[in-house]
C-alpha cells in the first residue's frame, strides 16, 4: 500500500493527467506525466480496466505488482508530479521482474526518478 500522500484518488485528479499528461509506453504499461509545479510529494494512481481480464482477483493482481514496484522506488521520486499508470491487456501474461522492469524505465524516460 502506497502512504496516502502519494496516492492519486479524485477522478478530476485522474482526468486531468489523462488529458494534459505526457504519455510514456514500454511494453504492457503506459505512463501519464502531469508536473503540477508544486514541492508537495508526487502522487500515482493505477488504472486497470476490463478490458484487461473480467477477473476482478487478476486486476487486483496487478494492481498490486505495480504499487509494490512504486513503493520500492518512492524515496527516489522528484516532487511536484502526478502520474498515472495505464495497462494493457498483455499485462496479465507478465511477472513481476518483467513488470517492475518496465516501470523503471519508463520513470527513467518519463524524469522522475532523481539519480
Amino acid at each position: 500500500m502506497l502512504p496516502r500522500g502519494n496516492r492519486l484518488t479524485s477522478k478530476r485528479d485522474f482526468e486531468r493527467v489523462k488529458q494534459k499528461g505526457t504519455l510514456f509506453n514500454k511494453g504492457s504499461i503506459g505512463l501519464s506525466v502531469y508536473n503540477r509545479g508544486d514541492q508537495k510529494p508526487t502522487r500515482v494512481g493505477i488504472i486497470v480496466s476490463l478490458k484487461v481480464s473480467k477477473k476482478a482477483v487478476d486486476r487486483n493482481k496487478i494492481k498490486r505488482m505495480i504499487r509494490e514496484s512504486i513503493r520500492r522506488k518512492l524515496d527516489s521520486f522528484k516532487k511536484g508530479y502526478d502520474i498515472v499508470f495505464l495497462t494493457k491487456t498483455s499485462i496479465i501474461d507478465k511477472d513481476s521482474k518483467s513488470v517492475d522492469g518496465n516501470i523503471a524505465n519508463l520513470l527513467e524516460r518519463g524524469g522522475l526518478v532523481e539519480k
